[in-house]
């Protein structure tokens, strides 16, 4: 977060919040006491561009991007899709900018293998993206920065 904090140009519109911006539950109707056992919904970053209302939620993972599934040896981890697909179709409603066509992006480590996959889905588009941390670090803040602007 503080990369993309320090690196976005706030001339060009964006704005990085700080993690203590909680993504709201839409939650139409309760029990007088979930609010006190529901989680909070909470995103590594959240960026947005004031100037064209892009907005794109990253989720960091410290982890390899694959795992195995009962059905394929190497399979993208299902928990990872839910909690990002999660983070962009409960912000629909809020009338906040960008909220309805935010784009989500699972960012993890790797070393040797560069991954960028793509799939769109409900108007929005999720991404599954590596950063080999192996390489000398102004390729990697190259490949931060790339990020963005593709």
């Amino acid at each position: 977060r503080n990369f993309y904090k320090i690196e976005l140009p706030s001339k060009e519109g964006w704005v990085s919040y700080p993690t203590e911006k909680h993504l709201k539950w839409p939650i139409a109707r309760c029990s007088k006491r979930i609010h006190e056992i529901m989680p909070i919904m909470r995103a590594d970053i959240v960026i947005d561009n004031k100037r064209t209302g892009a907005r794109i939620i990253i989720d960091t993972k410290f982890t390899e991007i694959f795992g195995k599934s009962p059905y394929r040896e190497r399979s993208l981890k299902s928990n990872y899709i839910y909690q990002i697909y999660c983070y962009l179709r409960t912000q629909e409603d809020t009338g906040e900018v960008g909220a309805h066509e935010a784009q989500g992006i699972l960012l993890h480590p790797s070393v040797d293998e560069q991954v960028d996959e793509y799939i769109e889905m409900h108007g929005h588009k999720i991404r599954f993206i590596t950063i080999d941390l192996s390489q000398s670090s102004d390729k990697v803040i190259s490949d931060l920065r790339k990020i963005l602007l593709t």
